[in-house]
C-alpha cells in the first residue's frame, strides 16, 4: 500500500496543514482534535480546501517527508496549523494482547447495568427523579396507569409523541383518541 505526505492549502493556494497517510486519510480533510483545522475548513467550505500529495515507498520516507515540510514552512513563516513537530503516526504500532483488550472495553462502553430489568417501584422512582409524567390510559371501558408516557408508548405500541399531542389537547373539543385510546395526566 502506497504512503503519502500531503499538504492541505487555503483557496489561495496557501499551505495550512501537513499530513501523512494512505490514499483515503489525503483526501479526509476534517482533523476534528485540531480546532485551527477546523476553523480554517468552516470559514472556507471543505470543498474548497486544495490537496497537494506525495507518494513515498516506505512510511519512514512519508514521516520523514512530513518532518521536513513542516520544519521548512515554519522556517519560512507560514502559519501552518500542525500541532506537533510531525512524523508522530501510530501506523503499524504492535500493541500487547492487554492493550487491545483494553481498548476494545473502551469501544464497548459501559454495559454493567445493560439489560437490567428494575421493580416496578424502581421505575416509578426512576420516572418520577427524571421528570416523567404519569399518564392513565382509557380505552373500551377499561383503564391502565403508567408511570410515564414513554412507559405507556412502549407497552401499548404507540408513539410517545402522539400522546404527548393528544395530553397537550385535552380540554379542547372531544378527542377521537389514539387508536380507541384516551390519555390522561395523573396527578400524584
Amino acid at each position: 500500500m502506497p504512503f503519502y505526505s500531503y499538504i492541505h492549502c487555503k483557496p489561495d493556494g496557501t499551505p495550512f496543514y501537513v499530513g501523512k497517510g494512505d490514499e483515503v486519510r489525503v483526501s479526509y480533510k476534517k482533523r476534528h482534535h485540531n480546532n485551527h483545522h477546523m476553523n480554517i475548513l468552516l470559514k472556507y467550505g471543505e470543498e474548497n480546501i486544495l490537496v497537494g500529495k506525495s507518494e513515498c515507498s516506505s512510511e519512514e520516507i512519508s514521516f520523514e517527508l512530513e518532518r521536513g515540510l513542516i520544519k521548512r514552512l515554519r522556517k519560512m513563516g507560514v502559519p501552518i496549523v500542525n500541532l506537533t513537530e510531525g512524523g508522530d503516526g501510530t501506523r503499524g504500532a504492535v500493541r500487547s494482547p492487554e492493550a487491545r483488550a483494553k481498548m476494545a472495553l473502551g469501544k464497548i462502553g459501559n454495559k454493567w447495568n445493560c439489560g437490567r430489568e428494575y421493580s416496578t417501584e424502581t421505575r416509578r422512582k426512576k420516572s418520577r427523579s427524571l421528570g416523567g409524567t404519569p399518564v392513565e390510559c382509557t380505552k373500551d371501558g377499561i383503564t391502565l396507569k403508567f408511570f410515564s408516557i414513554s412507559e405507556a408508548a412502549r407497552d401499548l405500541g404507540l408513539n410517545a409523541a402522539n400522546i404527548t399531542n393528544h395530553l397537550k389537547r385535552t380540554g379542547e373539543k372531544e378527542l377521537l383518541g389514539i387508536k380507541g385510546w384516551v390519555f390522561k395526566r395523573v396527578r400524584e
